[in-house]
């Protein structure tokens, strides 16, 4: 997951998504020490890319 301050044109911080729950996404990040915190405390008015990575070789 990426945090963009440009609608998405350039990312600036990269994160590792941790949990996806029903209400919310949770992650992972090392620039602020942040672990399962959850998006929705964080989310200003920042667009949030993500990138799904493929779990198969």
């Amino acid at each position: 997951m990426y945090f963009s301050s440009d609608g998405g044109q350039t990312v600036y911080h990269a994160t590792i998504i941790s949990d996806v729950t029903n209400n919310d996404i949770k992650f992972c990040a090392h620039t602020t020490g942040r672990k399962d915190k959850k998006l929705s405390e964080v989310l200003g008015n920042e667009t949030v890319v993500i990138v799904r990575l493929n779990d198969r070789i």
